[in-house]
């Protein structure tokens, strides 16, 4: 119950500063313990998902691309909808999912993080077939 309680005042929070015009610095601070706690639970490491964020959406949780993906994790609709997403532009929710998909990708390339993050950021199915040929 406490978690849940803190997770709603860390929610809150988050929505608070941003309706506010919050400076970025604020942003990244209230993030990083969303990434801390989500990077931990899918064991990924903590620096691969700031690095992943910073050359994604630079930070911008509103950030969008011309191909679609949206948010910090930059998050496809289709990888939203795999992940149960039900506001990309939710920084928590962006973020647990985005993890969870870099965990799984890291799974599936048999641990090799350059194959997940090229997994990531080109497409699965483009890396994937690449490293069966």
């Amino acid at each position: 119950m406490r978690c849940k309680f803190a997770r709603y005042v860390l929610l809150a929070m988050l929505w608070a500063s941003w309706a506010q015009g919050a400076e970025p610095e604020r942003v990244v601070r209230l993030s990083a313990g969303w990434i801390t706690y989500y990077a931990a639970a899918y064991h990924v490491p903590v620096e691969l998902v700031e690095a992943i964020i910073e050359v994604e959406s630079g930070w911008d949780p509103y950030a969008g691309s011309p191909k679609g993906a949206v948010g910090m994790m930059q998050l496809m609709p289709e990888t939203a909808y795999r992940f149960r997403v039900r506001n990309r532009f939710a920084a928590e929710e962006n973020i647990r999912a985005g993890v969870a998909y870099l965990a799984w990708l890291i799974h599936v390339s048999d641990g090799d993080l350059r194959l997940a993050v090229a997994s990531y950021y080109a497409g699965e199915r483009r890396v994937m077939a690449q490293k069966l040929a």
